[in-house]
């Protein structure tokens, strides 16, 4: 992957060590059920092991220039189950993201100039809308009473996954030139620290409002 401007592979990489440091630090000093009840309920992203061995697929390719590259090989380079791969290319493929070119140097190719492919793309391709309440699209969910708000709120979060997901590209990646969304959230100062399960509540009113 090629760094422009300056690389804070570095900078990322020690960020991340401190953040698992303190959280595996913090964790140690319970006994070791409580240790095991802890870490199951740290919250995760929900993004599904499908929708990202997809964008890595899909990025590999990107990186490759145009040149066909064999499943083997993007599994290979990206550390993905060769027979989930395969499935997961097929679901790409029927998505018209990536197509195959047949013969002794053939594989699997962009349909499209990696500029033109974003990250949501991907993962809708293998696992459909990148927000949903029960299966259903936000906007089609009705609550009645005190809850009527959350509608609101559903939607806001899929608008959110829309403002980052929709605006990255396989390129932005390869070149690793992340719009500035991007940037600004994840230089946040909580933006890198799990949600512990022993972190006291905190007042939402204390809370730093965001511009």
């Amino acid at each position: 992957m090629a760094f422009k401007q300056f690389d804070d592979s570095r900078m990322v990489g020690a960020r991340r060590s401190s953040i698992a440091n303190a959280s595996s630090n913090s964790v140690r000093s319970y006994p070791r059920d409580t240790r095991r009840a802890i870490r199951h309920n740290l919250p995760r992203m929900h993004l599904s092991a499908r929708a990202d061995y997809a964008v890595r697929a899909l990025v590999e390719l990107a990186a490759a220039g145009g040149q066909p590259l064999k499943r083997e090989q993007i599994a290979s380079a990206q550390q993905i189950p060769t027979n989930f791969l395969g499935n997961i290319l097929l679901q790409l493929r029927t998505a018209g993201l990536v197509k195959t070119h047949r013969g002794t140097d053939g594989g699997y190719l962009l349909t499209v100039g990696p500029k033109r492919i974003t990250l949501a793309d991907a993962i809708r391709a293998v696992d459909g809308p990148l927000a949903n309440v029960r299966g259903e699209a936000p906007e089609t969910v009705i609550y009645h009473g005190a809850s009527e708000p959350l509608s609101d709120v559903w939607i806001a979060v899929r608008a959110s996954l829309r403002k980052v997901l929709e605006q990255v590209t396989l390129q932005d990646v390869v070149d690793n030139t992340l719009p500035s969304v991007v940037r600004e959230l994840a230089d946040e100062p909580d933006a890198w620290l799990p949600s512990r399960a022993d972190r006291p509540w905190r007042d939402p009113s204390s809370r730093i409002a965001r511009h």
